[in-house]
């Protein structure tokens, strides 16, 4: 626009198609779960339809994602800069939930059995047998007509088989996120900032599994629909926002020494974190990527995000020493060391505290817990010596309750975390061409211990106290490795350069 204030403005088209089975592989049920007939009569071939070609029922035909930027000098003064913007950003959806629609009856039949001796594969009672004998029956007399009693007539034990099923159109998560920043220069060396950053998700795929029973909580004792045991239905339904303000500090390079400092109180919440996909760095323990009550998503699930942390701080500086000597021998000891050092603080991560002796039958490849029931002040102060982080006088079991407990996911939390590594490296010049390089990395340079989430399973032992340590983020063997130790590592290098 002109020197003051310059505009930027942008739109991305973006098109993600359907996943295609040239086999017409994949199947869904022919109406959404709780819509599907529960008459065990009703042949499995009226609940589900198969011999689809599209990995999904339906996907978005275009996404329109605009963006507008902003930044004005005020006055055309260079020192003071406002920087802003709004946006509409899409994620891909997890190309996991498509690879299970190929994996359904008829083409395949997923079991999971309940009480029954599974080491037994010789008898007609053991889990093998029975499983084997049910999916060849299924597999069999699917497009016959077959319904789960006549199945079940002809098959000694029958076991209903599980299912993987989308509701309605699958839509790519979308997310809406603004930001505005003012910046200030102090000196032609130093500069602070104030940002502040939002967004909004929607269409956030989450999973449910609607024919769960318990028999407490408000769950049914039996599954609703006895034609199916573990029923997967996965929807675009969850939302997110995030709220943060960072001031920041930059000091450029002033007698060999450079230093960024920011502070960050923030909030983010959420109903599935990761796009309930796990495997993340955080909290993957107590992570619950799923829908915690199978009859309502927004009872339980919307709360803190598995990442939120409402305080951090972050800081690192650079310094190449400046000190020079008339002896050479000195100079060349003493002088040309570069020192650096971060420094990571921030507030403890977020979990869910879960009824140790109350569980939910017909979940995937678990059979969880129900939350706690909240009865009084459960959260205790996690002091890095994990004792009494968690208030076992604050919580109850859901015993013969007839309502879902209303604790919310990810209400309480752990301990916090501080980490700071320190690098020292010199060069020697050899020769003309060649010089030798040494110096020291320390992780975790004070040894300072950091502990793991609490116990968070109410009724089971130690409940409520941190048992283990958590390694730094970072080591010599790269970011979040498997097996690093959690005290002060000292990696010395040595090499030559050219």
């Amino acid at each position: 626009m002109n020197k003051s204030l310059k505009l930027t403005l942008a739109l991305r088209v973006e098109h993600n198609s359907n996943p295609n089975c040239n086999l017409n592989c994949s199947s869904f049920l022919a109406s959404p779960f709780l819509a599907t007939s529960t008459d065990p009569n009703t042949p499995y071939n009226q609940i589900i339809r198969a011999n689809q070609a599209g990995a999904f029922r339906g996907t978005d035909t275009v996404d329109l994602a605009p963006r507008f930027g902003f930044a004005w000098s005020p006055g055309g003064n260079d020192k003071t800069v406002v920087r802003g913007g709004f946006g509409i950003f899409y994620d891909a959806f997890p190309a996991i939930y498509g690879d299970n629609s190929f994996t359904n009856v008829p083409n395949e039949i997923s079991q999971a059995l309940f009480g029954v001796p599974w080491a037994d594969q010789t008898t007609p009672a053991g889990a093998f047998q029975i499983a084997s004998s049910s999916a060849a029956a299924i597999r069999n007399g699917f497009a016959n007509g077959a319904s789960f009693n006549s199945l079940s007539a002809a098959v000694p034990g029958f076991a209903a088989p599980s299912f993987n099923t989308l509701l309605g159109t699958f839509k790519s998560p979308r997310y809406q996120e603004w930001s505005l920043q003012l910046q200030q220069a102090l000196d032609d060396k130093s500069s602070v900032s104030l940002a502040y950053v939002g967004n909004h998700g929607v269409h956030i795929p989450i999973v449910n599994y609607p024919n769960a029973f318990a028999g407490v909580g408000g769950i049914t004792a039996t599954a609703l629909n006895p034609s199916f045991a573990t029923v997967q239905e996965v929807y675009s339904g969850a939302v997110s926002n995030f709220n943060g303000l960072t001031a920041t500090y930059q000091r450029r390079l002033t007698y060999g020494f450079t230093i960024n400092a920011n502070f960050t109180w923030s909030h983010a919440l959420d109903e599935d974190s990761n796009n309930g996909v796990l495997g993340t760095p955080f909290n993957i323990n107590s992570s619950l990527q799923y829908q915690i009550n199978p009859l309502c998503l927004r009872c339980n699930n919307y709360g803190n995000a598995d990442y939120d942390f409402p305080r951090s701080f972050n800081a690192q500086y650079v310094w190449n020493t400046p000190w020079k000597f008339s002896n050479r021998y000195a100079s060349g000891a003493l002088g040309g060391w570069t020192l650096s050092q971060n420094f990571f603080a921030r507030s403890g991560l977020p979990l869910t505290v879960l009824d140790s002796t109350s569980s939910i039958n017909n979940y995937n490849s678990a059979t969880p817990n129900f939350p706690a029931e909240v009865i009084g002040a459960g959260q205790g102060s996690c002091n890095q010596f994990g004792q009494g982080c968690l208030n076992a006088a604050g919580f109850a079991t859901v015993g013969t309750a007839g309502t879902f407990p209303a604790q919310v996911r990810n209400q309480f939390r752990g301990p916090g975390f501080f980490d700071s590594d320190l690098s020292v490296n010199k060069s020697f010049r050899l020769t003309e061409r060649m010089a030798l390089g040494v110096g020291a990395n320390l992780y975790n340079v004070f040894n300072h211990p950091n502990f793991a989430s609490p116990i968070n399973a109410f009724g089971a032992g130690n409940f409520g106290q941190s048992v283990a340590t958590t390694a730094p983020p970072t080591g010599p063997y790269g970011a979040f490795f498997s097996g690093l130790p959690s005290g002060r590592i000292i990696q010395f290098q040595g090499k030559i350069l050219f």
